[in-house]
């Protein structure tokens, strides 16, 4: 039993031999397996877990300590700042506040201009929107003046009771007169198709059209700000 036993044993552990043997064989012949690389496994394997923490910790500890030396061995070799050296870098350190001031000053200075300008383009426009509509306003004035006058209203009698040739022909006169408001005041007195026809009895199309406009825009009020 115990010779049956121990063949056994010895069968298995030769079995591993040969299959350890035909691996690294088979690392070596594959180009996976060099002497080099051997011995890294093999000091790899010879040191524990915890040895090769310890070991880089160490290693780290005196690569610190080494830089640490170095660094304090070149800054040794820069000669400390004299008076001078301090006095000048105190200047140049105010020379740069002195113009990042002066151009902080400058855009403010320049943004003031902008605003100001901006400022005056408004109030202009605020005055011109101002007398536009004083002018308007005086003109719807005058216009409701007129047209209030009981002589006005006599003309307008007068003009519709003549034929529309003539009535067209009176109202040429002023507008060739210059006084083409008095001419559309009359016919915005008018009846609408006493109007109408009188338009329509003008030879030239762009007389009719600015009359036609003009009764359109007629009374309307000055446009908001």
């Amino acid at each position: 039993m115990i010779r049956s036993l121990w063949t056994i044993i010895t069968v298995l552990a030769l079995a591993n031999f040969m299959a350890t043997v035909a691996l690294v064989g088979w690392l070596v012949t594959s180009g996976r397996l060099d002497q080099e690389r051997f011995n890294t496994i093999r000091q790899t394997l010879g040191e524990t877990v915890v040895a090769e923490q310890t070991r880089l910790e160490d290693e780290s500890r005196q690569q610190a300590v080494a830089e640490s030396q170095a660094q304090s061995e070149r800054d040794a070799l820069i000669p400390p700042l004299t008076a001078a050296d301090r006095l000048r870098n105190a200047q140049e350190a105010e020379e740069v506040d002195r113009q990042r001031l002066e151009r902080l000053t400058r855009d403010i200075r320049d943004l003031r201009r902008t605003l100001d300008r901006e400022r005056n383009d408004l109030d202009t426009r605020e005055a011109a929107f101002t007398k536009e509509r004083d002018a308007f306003e005086a003109m719807r004035s005058q216009i409701r003046e007129i047209e209030g006058q009981d002589q006005f209203k006599k003309a307008v009698q007068n003009l519709q009771a003549q034929k529309t040739a003539k009535a067209r022909d009176i109202l040429q006169a002023l507008i060739d007169a210059g006084d083409t408001d008095q001419a559309v005041a009359y016919l915005n007195a008018m009846s609408d198709r006493q109007a109408a026809k009188i338009i329509g009895a003008f030879d030239d199309p762009a007389v009719a059209a600015d009359l036609l406009e003009r009764l359109r825009v007629r009374g309307t009020e000055a446009a908001a700000p």
